[in-house]
């Protein structure tokens, strides 16, 4: 049986494997450092996996001021796609922001993976229009 949950720290390898994907590469083609990972278990944002035994899941993001709250990242284990643990992450985290006082989530989503873009939008979610991403190491 899938649970989600709030994620605890020795979730954060398993997180940041499943992030090893084209889909969630950085802007210079890198996986997101594991440090990310462990600022968002110490910090307020919202971080929650899906396990079934092991992590096969996870969406992570924030509420920021005013009314909206951003999803950054979301991943499902490519062998477990397409058994509802995608929306059961996305549920949550609409959840958990609204608790927070978000009315608003707003994410990116790669435009090559059409079937990322069907999810979303079958998910209610509005196409904006297309934007680069821009990113400087500081």
């Amino acid at each position: 049986m899938i649970r989600v949950r709030k994620v605890v720290f020795n979730d954060c390898k398993a997180c940041r494997k499943l992030s090893n994907t084209k889909e969630l590469l950085t802007s210079a083609g890198t996986v997101v450092p594991a440090s990310w990972f462990r600022a968002f278990v110490k910090g307020k944002g919202i971080f929650l996996v899906a396990e079934e035994g092991n992590i096969i899941g996870y969406v992570m993001g924030e509420r920021v001021t005013g009314i909206v709250s951003l999803l950054w990242m979301m991943a499902v284990d490519k062998r477990n796609r397409g058994k509802g643990i995608g929306k059961a992450l996305l549920a949550a985290f609409e959840k958990e922001s609204k608790k927070r006082g978000g009315k608003v989530v707003v994410l990116y989503a790669p435009l090559f993976n059409p079937k990322t873009l069907k999810f979303y939008r079958k998910s209610g979610y509005l196409q904006g229009i297309k934007m680069a991403e821009f990113s400087k190491k500081l």
